[in-house]
């Protein structure tokens, strides 16, 4: 399993199941039973309810779920650097630190390196950043 994606896809997603398992039971569990009842009252199925109903209830819990993921698996280097060995196969992270040398380090090529690997980091936030906000303060108010 060395040198190939899986070695990475794996541990990425092993680490970010606890983050999201926690963020969306929370996030269920303050969904009332009554909206999820009176949809099957009127005749919805279970996976209608999810995604009629459901989903959308949960839209900010999946945005934060999905930045912080993305965050996290972007910016690793323990993983890629201990299961990848192949060129073809190294991330960014790795790229970048392979410039640092014993001898010399390339700082004007690390600088840009850096300046385009936040540039993903940076959409995802600004396209998502609205869901963030509204899961954040979704459980600050009780009424």
């Amino acid at each position: 399993m060395l040198n190939t994606y899986w070695a990475l896809i794996v541990p990425y997603v092993a680490f970010g199941i606890p983050l999201a398992v926690y963020l969306f039971s929370s996030f269920m569990q303050s969904i009332p039973t009554e909206m999820e009842e009176a949809a099957a009252i009127d005749g919805c199925g279970i996976y209608r309810i999810f995604f009629r109903i459901i989903l959308p209830l949960i839209r900010p819990a999946v945005a934060t779920v999905s930045i912080f993921t993305f965050i996290s698996s972007w910016n690793e280097l323990m993983f890629a650097v201990t299961f990848i060995s192949k060129q073809e196969y190294k991330t960014l992270t790795v790229g970048i630190m392979s410039m640092v040398g014993a001898y010399t380090t390339k700082w004007g090529e690390i600088g840009a390196g850096l300046m385009i690997a936040t540039i993903p980091t940076i959409l995802i936030y600004l396209l998502l950043s609205e869901q963030v906000q509204k899961s954040l303060v979704a459980g600050a108010v009780k009424g």
